[in-house]
């Protein structure tokens, strides 16, 4: 699975340990993926195969089981999850299905009964799992127009970046571009005014030196969103559509198809009142409360939708 969803889940994993619960992570034996829970203090069971379920003989009736990543949705562990007693969430990005679970958590705009064998949907901007780091950041942006963050996930999957930083190179906007390349990305050429800072170790502070930014529209989204950096967002698969079309329609993104676009939604975000009306929205759209209303949820008696 792509490092978005390690990245969401540790949202959750912070809010639950903070609460006093023991947390640790089963996962599949990816080297970059692992090392991110890891690097935060969690205890992780590494895999040989995805397909593993042997970890399940450890789970007690009462423990929480959180599943994200798509095959999850729809090869029946939960179901397995859930006979041996335990309360099961899964994170999803579709328009509903039929997961068996307690919770399921989606942050696009869907409608919880769509989620036809779970017993709560929490579905929303409102559910969106940003980490408890980016709070100290959020802010109303729309002043400067110096600083161009980009950022194209984990591994930059679409083979965005070069073309990306070339458009840029020939039409710029914005005085600095910072590249916030991730652990498993390409390193891009040398190029004036860019500066790269790869996997920081402080996300949050980055982002935070946004006046602008074009991202992935995957769970970074939420990110930007919470900190009010108005934003262009690129959707690079499909599962990223409806976290695109969800920011779009509370006005607190562009949505770009091309790189032709993402120029022009860019020079749009150098008008001073549209950075600052982006901005607002964003932070009235996601006010990083997620994970807290999640893990609340999820300790919490269920009652049917």
């Amino acid at each position: 699975m792509g490092l978005g969803h390690v990245m969401r889940t540790l949202a959750v994993a912070q809010e639950a340990a903070a609460n006093g619960h023991d947390v640790s992570y089963v996962m599949h034996d990816d080297p970059v993926a692992c090392q991110l829970p890891e690097r935060r203090g969690f205890k992780v069971t590494r895999l040989p195969d995805a397909d593993d379920r042997s970890w399940l003989t450890d789970v007690q009736p009462g423990d929480r089981v959180v599943f994200d990543g798509y095959p999850f949705l729809a090869n029946g562990i939960t179901g397995d999850a859930r006979q041996r007693g335990a309360t099961v969430a899964a994170v999803d990005d579709h328009d509903g299905g039929d997961v068996e679970a307690d919770v399921v958590v989606n942050p696009n705009a869907v409608d919880p009964a769509r989620y036809v064998r779970a017993t709560a949907a929490l579905c929303g901007p409102g559910y969106a799992l940003v980490r408890s780091e980016f709070l100290p950041y959020r802010r109303q942006r729309g002043e400067h127009a110096r600083t161009l963050v980009v950022t194209l996930g984990g591994s930059d999957a679409g083979g965005l970046t070069e073309p990306l930083l070339g458009a840029l190179d020939t039409h710029r906007p914005f005085e600095h571009v910072v590249l916030v390349a991730g652990p498993a990305a390409p390193e891009p050429p040398a190029r004036p005014r860019l500066e790269v800072v790869r996997d920081p170790s402080d996300v949050a502070a980055t982002f935070d030196r946004a006046d602008a930014a074009i991202s992935a529209a995957g769970s970074t989204t939420w990110e930007l969103l919470c900190l009010g950096v108005p934003s262009v967002l690129i959707e690079v698969a499909p599962n990223q559509r409806l976290v695109a079309l969800t920011a779009a329609r509370h006005g607190a993104a562009f949505v770009a198809a091309t790189i032709a676009d993402v120029v022009r939604a860019v020079d749009d975000l150098t008008d001073v009142r549209t950075r600052s009306t982006v901005s607002g929205r964003a932070l009235a759209t996601v006010d990083g409360l997620g994970a807290r209303r999640v893990v609340h949820t999820m300790f919490a008696p269920i009652e049917p939708l």
